[in-house]
């Protein structure tokens, strides 16, 4: 049905908003975390152990996939038309008589 192309459009909107969330803290994160495995703050007494940046990168990829997991909770929209004053929700289970406005009379 057409109520499907509109859901199939709006997942891929909301699975590229996921996708450009997770770039944005990945920025970030390399950002912050690079230059600081890298020994930036060396001179100030800041030296991190190996352990310790294996284990950040493994949280990083546990927070993207957390994150992308979230697509689990979408939900599909549903189309609303206004029909004799009164608001009826588009759903598969209504026949199309009850689109058009009139009963079926068998």
């Amino acid at each position: 049905s057409l109520m499907d192309v509109v859901a199939a459009i709006d997942l891929s909107r909301v699975t590229v908003r996921r996708i450009r969330i997770n770039f944005f803290w990945a920025i970030i994160y390399n950002l912050v975390g690079v230059p600081i495995a890298a020994g930036v703050l060396m001179p100030a007494g800041f030296v991190m152990p190996p352990w310790v940046a294996s284990a950040a990168m493994a949280l990083s990829s546990v927070s993207v996939v957390c994150s992308s997991l979230l697509l689990k909770l979408y939900k599909k929209p549903q189309a609303r038309i206004r029909m004799k004053g009164k608001n009826i929700m588009l759903q598969p289970r209504y026949h199309r008589e009850r689109f058009l406005g009139y009963e079926s009379t068998v």
